[in-house]
C-alpha cells in the first residue's frame, strides 16, 4: 500500500486523467507528466487508472498482506526494553509471527521491525526503552508568550551542587528564587544551609515583591506565579500570603519541568556559569578533569558563598545579554516595559508574609513566652497582663514577633493598633534556634511601621 501521505495526491491525479479520458482529451504526454510527478512509470499510471475505473473513479489500492501489530508484539518489545532481536526470537518461538494461510512460514525480522516502527511513535519507543522521562523528551513543548512584566512569575527551589562550610561542618546550600517570565529577571531569592521550607518561600517572596532600595528596579506584586507541587510552596501559610496579596498561585502538573522552563533554565545556568568554578563543587565532573576532593578548610564559608551568589544574580540581571530579549539584559528589558507595577507598602508586605500561630498566648508580667524564648512587649501594653494575643511570626526568624488581638464575635471589631511603632527594648536572652535563617538576596531592611504590636526577645 502506498504511503497515506501520497494517497490523496495519487487519487486526485488519477481522477484528473480519467476526466481527460472521458472528454477525449487524454494524451500520453499527460500520463508522462503525472508519472514524473508521482515518481512511477506510465504503465503504473495506466494500472492506477484501471483500478480507479473499477472503483467508481476513486483509486483504491489493494491492501498488502502485512504483519499486524498485536498486544503480544508490544509486550515482547517492552519486556526486552526495545531489543528487537530478542523480541523477534521470543515471538517466533511463541508462534506469533506465523503467516496466516501459509503453514510453516513466518514473518521475517525486517517485517517485524517495520511493523514496530510504523505502529509506535518515537516517544512511545523511547519510553519503553528508557522510561517515562525519555518518553516526555519526545513531546512537543510550545513556548509561552512573554507578555508584560509581572504578568507571571516562576518559582522554584534549587539544591546547589556544592558543599560549603558552616559551624565546622560541610553543608549543601539551597536557593529559593523567583523570576519574571517576561524579562527573565531574578526578582528575589533566599539562601538556606538546609532543605528549604515555607520560611524560605516567605522570605524570598518578601524580597522579590519589595521595591525599596536596594531591591529596585525589580519587584511589585505579580498577577500569577507558577510553582511545582513542592510542600513548601503549597503550604497553608504560603497560600494565605498569596491570597492576601491577590496573587494567583498556579500549581503545575507533576513531572513537567517545561511548564516553568525559565526558572529551570536559570537553575542550569547557575551550575554551568557559576558553581562549576567554585571549590567544593559536587556536580558531574568535566571530561578529562576529575572532580578533586576538598578538605573542610578548603571549602567556602556559607556567608562567602551567599555573597558570591548575590554577585552572580547581579551579573545575570544587569550584565547578561539574552538572545531571546533581543540581546538585552533583564534590567534593560524591565526598564523598556512601561506596564504599571502594583507596589505594596513594605510594612504591609511584612505582615502579609507572616505565619499565624493557631492558639493564643497569655501576656505575663515578664513578657510573652513563645517557642522557648521570652519576648518583651512594647510599653504600650503596660496594664494588659493576663490578656491573650495571637502571635504572627516568620519561621526561623524569631528575633521579632507580632501581637494581634484574637478575633471577636463581632465581625466589625478590629484589633487596636498604636499610632506609631514603639521603640525597640533591649534584647533578652533566649534559647538559640536550631536552624539558621534564610538569607535575603539584597540584605535585611528595617521596617518603618507596623499594623500591630511588636515584641522582641
Amino acid at each position: 500500500m502506498p504511503d497515506h501521505d501520497l494517497l490523496p495526491q495519487q487519487r486526485a491525479a488519477i481522477r484528473h486523467l480519467l476526466d481527460l479520458q472521458h472528454t477525449g482529451r487524454l494524451t500520453r504526454d499527460d500520463k508522462k507528466l503525472v508519472a514524473q510527478g508521482l515518481g512511477c512509470s506510465v504503465k503504473t499510471i495506466e494500472r492506477h487508472m484501471d483500478n480507479a475505473a473499477a472503483h467508481g473513479g476513486t483509486y483504491t489500492p489493494a491492501p498488502r498482506r502485512r504483519l499486524t501489530f498485536t498486544p503480544a508484539i508490544l509486550d515482547a518489545y517492552g519486556r526486552w526494553r526495545g531489543n528487537m532481536q530478542a523480541a523477534y526470537r521470543d515471538l517466533l518461538q511463541a508462534g506469533h509471527l506465523a503467516i496466516p494461510g501459509q503453514p510453516g512460514r513466518h514473518y521475517s525480522y525486517a517485517t517485524l521491525r517495520r511493523c514496530i516502527l510504523h505502529s509506535l511513535d518515537p516517544g512511545t519507543r523511547a519510553g519503553l526503552i528508557a522510561g517515562e522521562d525519555a518518553r516526555r523528551s519526545k513531546d512537543l513543548h510550545p513556548r509561552r508568550q512573554r507578555g508584560k512584566r509581572n504578568d507571571a512569575w516562576e518559582g522554584d527551589d534549587k539544591t546547589c551542587n556544592i558543599r560549603v562550610r558552616l559551624d565546622n561542618r560541610a553543608v549543601t546550600p539551597h536557593v529559593t528564587w523567583w523570576a519574571d517570565h517576561s524579562t527573565d529577571a531574578i526578582c528575589g531569592l533566599a539562601v538556606t544551609p538546609h532543605a528549604p521550607s515555607r520560611d524560605a518561600v516567605l522570605v524570598s517572596l518578601h524580597d522579590a515583591i519589595s521595591r525599596r532600595p536596594p531591591h529596585s528596579p525589580f519587584g511589585g506584586a505579580p498577577k500569577l506565579i507558577r510553582i511545582d507541587g513542592g510542600k513548601n510552596f503549597c503550604s497553608a501559610p504560603v497560600q494565605a500570603a498569596m491570597n492576601a496579596l491577590g496573587i494567583d498561585l498556579h500549581q503545575l502538573p507533576p513531572r513537567q519541568p517545561q511548564a516553568k522552563g525559565l526558572i529551570e533554565a536559570i537553575n542550569k545556568a547557575l551550575i554551568h556559569t557559576h558553581l562549576k568554578g567554585l571549590p567544593g563543587y559536587t556536580g558531574p565532573a568535566l571530561k578529562k578533569a576529575p572532580r578533586p576532593a576538598h578538605r573542610l578548610e578548603e571549602l567556602l564559608s556559607f556567608e562567602h558563598f551567599t555573597h558570591l551568589l548575590h554577585q552572580w544574580v547581579k551579573w545575570w540581571n544587569f550584565d547578561h545579554a539574552i538572545a531571546a530579549l533581543h540581546r538585552r539584559t533583564p534590567a534593560e528589558a524591565w526598564e523598556a516595559d512601561d506596564t504599571p507595577l502594583r507596589e505594596i507598602p513594605d510594612d504591609a508586605l511584612y505582615l502579609f508574609t507572616l505565619e499565624t500561630e493557631q492558639k493564643t498566648y497569655r501576656l505575663h508580667s515578664d513578657g510573652i513566652h513563645f517557642k522557648g524564648g521570652i519576648y518583651i512587649p512594647p510599653a504600650s501594653l503596660n496594664g494588659h497582663v493576663g490578656e491573650h494575643y495571637v502571635i504572627r511570626y516568620r519561621p526561623h526568624h524569631l528575633d521579632r514577633i507580632e501581637l494581634c488581638h484574637p478575633p471577636q464575635d463581632d465581625a466589625s471589631a478590629k484589633p487596636a493598633t498604636p499610632p506609631s511603632p514603639p521603640p525597640r527594648p533591649p534584647h533578652a536572652s533566649r534559647r538559640q534556634r536550631r536552624l539558621p535563617p534564610p538569607t535575603a538576596s539584597w540584605g535585611g531592611t528595617e521596617r518603618d511601621g507596623t499594623d500591630g504590636d511588636s515584641a522582641t526577645p
